[in-house]
């Protein structure tokens, strides 16, 4: 977990009181200006082996979607060694490992060949040859626990320990490249949060905190071709431009609570002693109720009073009709 209290000087640039979709557009701006040098998909090999090194055996790759190396089987293995690449001058075996691409390359509307986009080392991972073929060009989907699969609608499920991974490329690769890497073509389920983004990837990049290894990579892409990931330095900075659940601050003495407060809704009292009433919504808008630490408490349709079970801060956000608004509310 990150614990930076600032934003770093890389976003000295960018004006942070901004919400929605002018921070949208400002961190847009930066990652694209900054991005100075273009990775060829062949260079690829050797900087993953930088990237993805395995903290506690430099000498490995970290596998995504992987999660046990005590097993006989290899495509669910954690780690391997650097040089057991799948090409690069070596044959491809079952313990071998890929360039996967994070957001498919089969998904995305550029139709652009192993370069530019599609060779981008903010969203290609190694991965395990045959996980990485199982995977394929399944768009990702809902479900639970460590160990990666395809759910009951065919979807791919990259496990709890890599979602947030997911969830954080894919919207740097949106804000990086623009509608052809619309996140909507590669996640599954409903948009309640905002129609850009679809409320998995959200609830994911809150769920699974940013990892030592995340944090590594973007210190060293920024280093190889000149721009950071938003997202893995702040995930609150996607709670400010889509809604959702409020994810991890690592800034919060720049970077404030969402109030995108609207004219018409109102939520009061604040503090209070029990629940607070909500209005100026309308019978079909949701609410929903986090803890300080993003995690989702409960969700209400249409109601006009809200319980806030103990004592403490909370985050309350409602989507109406396209609007999004979040609240920062205290029972005493």
């Amino acid at each position: 977990m990150l614990h930076a209290q600032t934003a770093p000087p890389y976003y000295q640039s960018v004006d942070l009181s901004l919400e929605g979709q002018a921070l949208k557009q400002a961190l847009s701006g930066l990652i694209t200006n900054t991005h100075n040098y273009t990775v060829t998909y062949n260079e690829l090999w050797s900087i993953l082996k930088q990237t993805d090194e395995n903290p506690e055996n430099s000498s490995e790759v970290v596998l995504i979607y992987g999660w046990d190396n005590s097993n006989a089987e290899d495509d669910d293995d954690y780690s391997r060694d650097k040089d057991a690449t799948c090409g690069n001058g070596n044959p491809c075996t079952d313990a071998t490992w890929n360039r996967e691409h994070v957001f498919p390359k089969g998904l995305d509307a550029s139709n652009s060949d192993n370069n530019g986009p599609t060779a981008d080392p903010h969203h290609l991972r190694p991965s395990d040859v045959e996980m990485n073929g199982s995977r394929g060009n399944r768009p990702f989907g809902f479900g639970s626990g460590v160990p990666s699969y395809i759910n009951s609608n065919g979807d791919f499920y990259p496990g709890e320990n890599w979602k947030g991974d997911v969830a954080r490329i894919i919207m740097y690769m949106y804000l990086r490249y623009g509608e052809q890497w619309n996140p909507n073509y590669t996640g599954t389920g409903a948009n309640t949060y905002h129609s850009e983004m679809p409320d998995i990837f959200l609830e994911w990049n809150a769920e699974d905190p940013v990892s030592e290894i995340e944090t590594n990579r973007n210190t060293i892409l920024q280093g190889v071709q000149g721009n950071r990931n938003p997202f893995i330095d702040n995930p609150f900075l996607a709670t400010v431009i889509w809604g959702g659940p409020a994810a991890e601050n690592t800034w919060p003495t720049t970077l404030g609570t969402v109030n995108l407060t609207s004219s018409k809704v109102q939520v009061y009292p604040n503090p209070t002693t029990e629940t607070v009433n909500v209005s100026g919504l309308t019978s079909t808008a949701i609410i929903n109720v986090y803890n300080i630490m993003g995690q989702l408490i409960q969700t209400y349709k249409g109601v006009e009073e809200v319980p806030l079970p103990e004592k403490g801060m909370y985050i309350i956000t409602t989507s109406d009709q396209g609007a999004k608004n979040s609240y920062k509310v205290i029972r005493k």
